[in-house]
């Protein structure tokens, strides 16, 4: 590959890292290592693997067919788009109210404002919307990739110092006291693989982000360059996923204080546990990285609920764009505005919001899955670009995974 042009093709996978890099890693993933340990590693590797054949569809439909994945799923039924449209609509104001409180929190916490919190939830949310509307694209694409390089370097620069200073031996009363197959574990498990890395509608935003790489570099990468693209931000994601893992079971394993259910609490007991574990002096790292992770997720479901909704509306109504002039950026500030609201009125229901959106989302997963799989390997999609035998092997097996996981998590929600 052309490392020149392979520069052009990087950017919507670090974009995927980002937006997947939030509260299932910083809270989920860190409170499994935190409460059962090492363990969890296994769950976490199984949640990213048989769910990435999903992801990955995507950006190589976009690149095959230079369309949006919604287009595929229009091709498919009508009512595959519908179905989508109305999934948007009900999950995008609850999951950025839900991922921009726990951010607020952690600004709070990092720059010591002492502002109340609905105005700081109203500039914070301002400010993301006028990065999206006026910068788009470009200043997005720079600056996810800065915000990216500081996350990754602060929060593997933390583990690896806490990993090589301290002869860390886990509590063997709390270690000999796990219980996995009980019912709040199996919860915990499923939760945390719901959301690892992501949420499988999220590969619709990847097919969007890869098409609008290509137009502000006008450069048309080729299917190698884009998976490797796509792939590197996977990698950084289940990387980083791993990583926050370690640092919940090295700071907080041990920890006689009980862990906050509150995700802003929990962030914030997070930054202050390991540095009181390794000392004031990492404090700032600590908090840069806790910020800078849920700041990246933040501006990143804005505009990738922005950017999906403008591109459904446009397929589902069949009216071309020059009719929905500025409707990114309408939706830059509607959907900030949306989930302002909800903050300001009912953040004393925060909670079940975030559980009904979550549950909406574990429902969904294995009809996302099926549609993916269906779209990529449709006629819509020349021979050359279809996945190979061991993809779609992977995706069989990714599919037993999904539909089993959601029995499992309809059986514990409903019937017991």
């Amino acid at each position: 590959m052309n490392f020149k042009n392979l520069a052009k093709a990087i950017g919507p996978g670090i974009l995927f890292a980002s937006s997947a890099i939030g509260v299932s890693h910083l809270v989920q993933s860190t409170r499994a290592g935190a409460d059962y340990g090492v363990i969890m590693i296994l769950f976490i590797f199984m949640a990213n693997l048989f769910k990435y054949p999903f992801f990955e569809f995507g950006p190589r439909y976009a690149i095959a067919t230079k369309q949006s994945l919604l287009i595929g799923y229009k091709n498919l039924s009508k009512y595959v788009l519908y179905i989508y449209y109305i999934f948007t609509i009900a999950t995008m104001f609850i999951i950025t109210a839900a991922v921009s409180f726990v951010t607020i929190g952690l600004a709070e916490n990092l720059f010591q404002t002492g502002m109340e919190l609905k105005l700081f939830s109203f500039i914070f949310l301002l400010f993301c919307s006028l990065i999206l509307a006026i910068g788009k694209y470009k200043t997005l694409d720079t600056l996810t990739k800065l915000i990216g390089f500081i996350l990754v370097v602060s929060t593997i620069g933390a583990f690896l110092i806490a990993y090589f200073k301290f002869d860390f031996v886990p509590d063997e009363t709390k270690l000999n006291s796990i219980e996995l197959f009980k019912l709040s574990s199996i919860s915990f498990i499923l939760s945390l693989m719901g959301w690892m890395p992501s949420t499988i509608d999220v590969a619709a935003w990847n097919s969007e982000w890869t098409l609008e790489r290509i137009k502000q570099t006008n450069y048309k990468p080729t299917l190698k360059e884009a998976m490797f693209d796509f792939r590197f931000g996977y990698i950084i994601s289940a990387v980083m996923a791993f990583v926050f893992l370690g640092m919940g079971y090295i700071a907080l394993f041990n920890s006689k204080e009980p862990l906050s259910n509150n995700s802003v609490a929990f962030a914030n007991q997070l930054i202050n546990v390991y540095a009181a574990y390794l000392g004031k002096w990492s404090y700032f790292i600590i908090a840069v990285s806790a910020f800078t992770t849920m700041f990246s997720t933040t501006i990143i479901v804005i505009d990738g609920f922005a950017r999906i909704f403008d591109k459904s509306t446009q397929v589902v109504f069949d009216v071309d764009q020059t009719h929905l002039k500025r409707f990114y950026q309408f939706m830059c500030f509607a959907i900030p505005l949306g989930s302002l609201f909800i903050i300001f009125f009912y953040i004393a229901e925060m909670k079940t919001l975030v559980d009904l959106s979550t549950k909406i989302s574990f429902l969904m997963a294995p009809f996302f899955a099926i549609v993916n799989f269906m779209t990529i390997l449709s006629k819509d999609v020349p021979e050359e670009y279809k996945p190979g035998k061991f993809l779609i092997i992977l995706s069989i097996f990714g599919l037993f995974y999904l539909v089993g996981f959601s029995l499992v998590y309809i059986y514990l929600s409903f019937f017991q």
